[in-house]
């Protein structure tokens, strides 16, 4: 990269230090002239203009200040990935784009605090709900369809200003599990099967993540061709994703594009942490 480059992994408070996950990226960065060190998104004395570019990471808990993280997003001299491209992603609205593109996704119907829901589709056996802007597993939770609780926990999320979105439960994610395909640069890095996580209950999980099952996965030649279809949208549409990250359902069907802070479970995936150092290096020696 000719002259050394300095970048921040944006983090929140609760990973300080960055993920692990992020810390296996350190040392290949450092072999192509890139010296990374973890930065909280919100902390008012950090100094972004002194990096070279912020790489967005484990930054898990802006969906409770979406307005704040977008504006400290679009004021951050040089983000990776580039802020239109996060800003389209905090909303998952984002899969009517894909859809409206012949892209298969999970069905979903969303309801704003102006326009509420008329009916849920009679073949929607379990649903479930969540915000359409959130991380992790919070606030959602998986009912039948004519469950007391779904109404009032749509209304919790309206209540609060936000979008809600309900979509069918997908019963083959109990034997079949969910499907992550990552993207380094743009390019297939690998896959992991992560398995079900929403109990039958209808609990409502205020936890950042549910406890997950994950593992290696080759994916299906039809979980591939969706996934690269999606990250080619994603490339028409913003450019070309440092990184990237397309979560799939039997059928298949995109249930959610990550491209803000996702977990790329690089221990999953050999050589992905030098396949992903070179894609943030390439990020950053593109002239701002």
């Amino acid at each position: 990269m000719g002259t050394e480059a300095r970048v921040a992994f944006a983090t929140c408070a609760a990973f300080a230090g960055l993920d692990v996950d992020d810390r296996l990226l350190l040392d290949p960065l450092v072999g192509l002239g890139v010296t990374a060190e973890p930065a909280v998104w919100d902390d008012p004395a950090v100094d972004w203009a002194r990096f070279d570019a912020v790489v967005v990471r484990s930054t898990w808990d802006y969906p409770e200040r979406l307005d704040a993280f977008l504006a400290w997003a679009g004021s951050v001299p040089r983000l990776i990935n580039p802020f239109e491209m996060v800003r389209w992603n905090t909303d998952k609205r984002y899969l009517l784009d894909l859809a409206a593109t012949g892209i298969e996704i999970v069905p979903t119907a969303f309801a704003n605090p102006a326009a509420a829901f008329v009916s849920i589709p009679a073949d929607w056996s379990e649903v479930v709900v969540k915000p359409a802007a959130s991380a992790g597993s919070r606030e959602t939770a998986r009912y039948t369809r004519d469950d007391e609780r779904v109404w009032p926990h749509v209304e919790r999320i309206l209540g609060n200003g936000r979008i809600a979105m309900v979509q069918p439960y997908q019963h083959g994610v109990d034997s079949r599990g969910e499907t992550g395909l990552v993207y380094a640069g743009g390019a297939f890095s690998h896959a992991f099967r992560k398995g079900p996580l929403l109990p039958p209950s209808g609990e409502i999980t205020d936890r950042l993540f549910a406890q997950e099952d994950i593992s290696p996965r080759v994916p299906s030649a039809e979980e591939r061709a969706l996934g690269d279809a999606t990250i080619a949208h994603v490339i028409g549409r913003f450019g070309l994703p440092a990184y990237a990250r397309v979560d799939v359902l039997p059928g298949p069907q995109v249930i959610e594009v990550e491209l803000v802070e996702p977990s790329l479970y690089l221990a999953h995936g050999p050589g992905s942490p030098d396949r992903f150092a070179r894609a943030i290096a390439a990020a950053v020696a593109v002239p701002g």
